[in-house]
């Protein structure tokens, strides 16, 4: 077999391993909590043709601080994850759905972040 083929059965071979991505519009409000604390409100509204079972909202690092958890609705999990300026890195807060799933079509709201200026 050539170069050429080895090269092509490598690359369809690789394309197993490949996860597609869709972009997904997430709308929030931002709700003020008092002194320097806010929180967003998150509605997740998937005009995809996939079901989201994750997604994650990212944080600015220098823009954020104490991320927390404040909301996910019944079936979702979250994780918060500081940004780090050590490493530096941005912050995140991500949702899993253990068994629920949003389907192509559906809105889901719920979802909440605390932070600090």
């Amino acid at each position: 077999m050539g170069f050429f083929w080895k090269l092509v059965v490598s690359l369809v071979g690789l394309t197993a391993f490949i996860n597609p991505s869709f972009a997904n519009p997430i709308y929030y409000e931002t709700v003020a909590l008092g002194s320097d604390r806010f929180e967003y409100h998150y509605t997740v509204d998937n005009q995809t043709g996939s079901v989201i079972d994750e997604f994650t909202v990212w944080f600015d690092l220098g823009l954020y601080d104490n991320l927390e958890i404040t909301g996910s609705p019944d079936g979702w999990d979250g994780l918060e994850a500081q940004p780090d300026p050590w490493l530096p890195d941005d912050g995140f807060a991500d949702w899993l759905g253990f068994g629920d799933v949003l389907d192509s079509g559906e809105t889901l709201d719920g979802f909440s972040v605390s932070w600090r200026l």
